[in-house]
């Protein structure tokens, strides 16, 4: 097949912008895969207060918060904790004030006409909670003229090895196991024009 001919190349030598209406929040974010903007809603429950309710929580340490935050440091807290439903603050301290992270949210049980206002979170950003970065494997450097390389065949695990009428595979030998006195399976990069490179054995002096 094809896959035989395949040659594999060894260099033996040496937050947060916001946007309001009366209802909703928009908050627009950058994802850390690809650097594109991404979207999270809010809706805002004017004079509502989702603290009490049977089913409603707090998140553990974070309802209220430790400190006084603002408006955006409480949304921001919210859209970092994955089981966050809704935050509830009081009204008028949007600048610094006690900030609730609530889950299992049910708007019949809150209670309106309060001077508590909840933010309801309405759309998910799924680049809330960002993935561990992962390493990536280094991309191998492109050869430039006057780089000395070898081809290795994985399938027979042979390195290609220039003789002086022709070229032929040498003895089993591992990708990185070329012996130092195989000079014939080293070959020096040439620029060949129009982009393209040659590959030229010093040796036998031959292309």
């Amino acid at each position: 097949g094809t896959s035989d001919l395949i040659c594999e190349c060894a260099v033996p030598v040496t937050d947060t912008t916001t946007s309001t209406t009366t209802t909703t929040v928009a908050a627009m974010t950058t994802a850390s895969a690809g650097g594109l903007p991404s979207l999270e809603t809010f809706t805002h429950f004017a004079g509502t207060s989702c603290l009490p309710g049977p089913s409603t929580q707090g998140l553990p340490g974070k309802s209220p918060l430790p400190s006084p935050v603002s408006l955006e440091e409480c949304r921001g807290e919210c859209r970092r904790e994955p089981a966050c439903e809704a935050f509830v603050m009081i009204r008028g301290q949007e600048a610094a004030g006690q900030c609730w992270l609530r889950k299992g949210i049910s708007l019949a049980e809150c209670i309106e006409g309060t001077v508590y206002d909840t933010w309801l979170r309405t759309s998910r950003d799924s680049s809330a909670v960002l993935p561990e970065p992962t390493s990536m494997p280094e991309a191998a450097a492109p050869l430039k003229a006057g780089d000395v390389v070898a081809l290795h065949n994985g399938i027979h695990n042979r390195f290609v090895r220039m003789n002086q009428g022709n070229v032929d595979g040498a003895g089993p030998k591992d990708a990185d196991a070329l012996p130092s006195d195989w000079a014939g399976a080293r070959f020096t990069v040439v620029d060949g024009g129009d982009g393209q490179i040659a590959l030229h054995n010093s040796v036998h002096n031959r292309f």
